[in-house]
């Protein structure tokens, strides 16, 4: 692996520094004046964080340093997200753009648009200086978040399958120490705007031992791990003040939650497939320097408030399609605040819904919702893609149905949930087992196959050649459908039929990354340098990033030994 993209350019910036400072005594002309003075920016996000559970909102378990922050500032007491997800609440607090209007409904799939500019893009054509620090694929290259940062330090690797919705993260510690280093190094007169995004609680609301919880009743109140956790998330925001005290500086301060989490009401763990106060509601903490401190304010607040309040502190405008109100500013007395679910729509072929909050609480298909209801994806395979297909000696459905579990929703998601759990923590027996248990109750639903289907895309056998006739049958119109299928074939060396595969799964949509890194090596192992290369561009230009496999993978070696390989890699950063 290369060195982290935050050293070097650390390491940039104290050079740069040095050559500023050694022209002093020159003779060379007049210093420039000071620059006006403009307040610096700190937006902190946090996922998966249940207020409920803290001091700072009225829960039980100590966050001493946040509290101490938020002692100076205004805690929001009504705030909420759009989203039960994280990059899609991201890009809202980025951009204002609420979910349903952004185009990016899921972790995995979406990015920012081109057409829509975040406050980083803004930020720095305003003059500010920019810098990002993120803890999870999530919130990393592939999101499109990274554009308008002159430094974005975020995770490289890259994981396939279950796991990818419960991703390995880097440490508050981490992040929160390379912020330090950065801000110890920049030039002082330039104001920042910096992103720092903590993702340590991101599926420690589903316990391992998830199946000897009592479901039924009263919750379990102990939660050792996610309250661990939340220490780790605590101890991160006091290092970033102490660093902002070491430096001098009096930013502006915002900490927000993307989205919250259940903790066993009601038997239920997690937050992606459920519109519910438990999951969307999040804490929201905003400290100015001129502002008083220790207020509460229980005005209704959303996610796009909290871009337009950074965008009128920044002086840059947002989006035409943004509809926040800064948290300065009283809100609409009418103002209905919508939330989406589309991981129900994106994960399992369920169908997407529509929340809004009322009375307090959150109400799925209420007479409210059907102002704004959810879309659920067009997936079309093309005439051209199907005949591909065909022509590599594969057939297809002509129908696409999707298939909802079986039995108790709640057990199957249960499942899932430990599924990526156990993968997480390096224990595929385990999590093997719950795919099994999954696809025991839905045979033919979707997330169950796709979940299933990862436990045999490194060996050919077993039942992968089952699974992937009922992906091609079933779900012909979904693109991680015919990602996995393309898996599948892979394993066996089936070089044409896993090329057509990927090429339909690119042209359903919604593409991630690896579908183009999948296409290079099959380009590769079939000769097709020249189609490789361009495979492994589009690849790192939506946000691959694993370059250690990218030097050793032996599917590339073909590529690796062309002229044209270095000066792909140069392009794209490396």
């Amino acid at each position: 692996m290369r060195p982290r993209p935050v050293l070097a350019a650390l390491a940039a910036l104290v050079l740069l520094a040095a050559g500023c400072h050694g022209d002093k005594g020159s003779g060379g002309g007049t210093a420039a004046p000071a620059p006006v003075a403009r307040p610096s920016e700190i937006l902190i996000t946090i996922e998966s964080m249940a207020p409920r559970r803290i001091t700072p909102f009225g829960g039980t378990i100590a966050m001493p340093k946040l509290a101490e922050l938020a002692a100076t500032g205004t805690i929001f007491e009504d705030a909420v997200s759009c989203t039960t997800l994280a990059r899609p609440a991201l890009v809202t607090i980025m951009t204002g753009v609420a979910t349903d209007r952004s185009g990016v409904r899921d972790n995995i799939h979406d990015a920012l648009p081109a057409d829509l500019s975040s406050l980083a893009e803004r930020a720095k054509a305003a003059g500010f200086e920019t810098a990002a620090f993120v803890s999870t694929p999530f919130a990393s290259y592939a999101s499109g978040l990274q554009r308008g940062f002159d430094l974005f330090d975020g995770p490289e690797a890259v994981v396939v399958g279950p796991v990818q919705h419960n991703p390995p993260v880097t440490s508050a510690d981490k992040v929160a120490a390379h912020f330090g280093e950065w801000l110890a190094s920049r030039d002082a007169s330039k104001p920042y705007f910096v992103w720092i995004h903590l993702a340590d609680l991101s599926g420690a609301s589903v316990p391992l031992d998830l199946q000897k919880v009592k479901m039924q009743g009263a919750p379990d109140t102990d939660f050792p791990l996610y309250d661990g956790k939340l220490a780790v998330v605590d101890a991160a925001i006091g290092a970033v003040r102490d660093a902002v005290g070491k430096s001098g500086g009096t930013p502006s301060w915002t900490i927000v939650g993307t989205q919250g989490t259940y903790l066993g009401e009601g038997g239920r763990f997690g937050e992606a497939f459920w519109l519910a106060d438990e999951t969307l509601r999040v804490p929201l903490v905003r400290i100015e320097p001129a502002g008083a401190g220790g207020k509460k304010d229980s005005r209704p607040t959303w996610l796009p408030d909290v871009a337009a309040t950074l965008a009128q502190d920044l002086h840059v405008a947002l989006d035409s399609r943004a509809e926040g109100v800064p948290l300065a500013t009283a809100p609409p007395h009418d103002r209905v605040r919508f939330a989406w679910n589309y991981a129900v729509d994106d994960e399992l072929g369920w169908p997407p819904e529509v929340a809004t909050r009322e009375g307090g609480q959150f109400k799925v298909g209420s007479a409210g919702a059907a102002a704004r209801p959810a879309v659920a994806r067009a997936r079309n395979l093309p005439p051209a893609a199907r005949e591909a297909i065909a022509h590599a000696g594969l057939t297809v459905g002509k129908d696409y149905v999707p298939v909802a579990a079986g039995g108790s929703s709640e057990a199957f998601l249960r499942n899932l949930q430990l599924v990526r759990r156990f993968l997480n923590v390096n224990r595929p027996k385990l999590a093997a087992r719950h795919s099994r248990d999954m696809l025991q109750q839905s045979p033919d639903a979707l997330a169950a196959l796709i979940t299933r289907a990862f436990f045999f895309s490194s060996a050919p056998g077993g039942e992968g050649p089952a699974i992937l006739d009922k992906f091609l049958k079933l779900y012909p119109n979904r693109s991680d459908a015919l990602h996995w299928a393309a898996h599948l074939e892979l394993v066996q060396k089936r070089y044409e039929q896993a090329a057509a595969l990927l090429d339909a799964a690119i042209a359903v949509g919604p593409v991630e990354p690896e579908m183009h890194y999948d296409l290079a090596c099959v380009r590769s192992s079939r000769g097709d340098v020249a189609g490789a290369l361009a495979a492994l561009d589009h690849a790192l230009g939506a946000g691959y990033r694993n370059w250690d496999w990218i030097d050793k993978d032996p599917d590339l070696a073909a590529v690796r030994a062309d002229r044209g390989f270095p000066a792909l890699l140069r392009t794209h950063g490396r």
